[in-house]
């Protein structure tokens, strides 16, 4: 939200379903990472809205939408070191940035 009350646009870098869950995940330059006070700002944002959409009924009975949403982000560079990994690995780890960001800057 933008100091005037209005909403920002936003489009995540990517958006990814599994069976089970919704990924909403992002990519940073590592200066942002370190350095923008917006990343800090939009992961809780993100975080919070992504929650709200945990708890949102899905009203579709007839697809397989899952109910489960999580923000993820991840440095570019640690995502490039990483790109190997499996799905499940790279999303622990940018559980791990995220928390990281989060309790760094909280």
């Amino acid at each position: 939200m933008l100091e005037d009350g209005h909403y920002k646009s936003y489009f995540p870098d990517s958006l990814v379903k599994t069976e089970n869950s919704m990924f909403i995940i992002e990519t940073k330059s590592d200066k942002d990472f370190k350095n923008d006070p917006d990343v800090i700002n939009k992961s809780i944002n993100a975080k919070k809205l992504c929650e709200l959409f945990t708890n949102i009924e899905v009203p579709f009975s007839d697809i397989h939408q899952p109910s489960k949403w999580e923000y993820l982000i991840i440095p570019e560079t640690k995502l490039k070191e990483n790109i190997g990994l499996s799905f499940d690995a790279v999303v622990e780890l940018s559980r791990n940035f995220l928390d990281l960001l989060l309790t760094k800057r909280l």
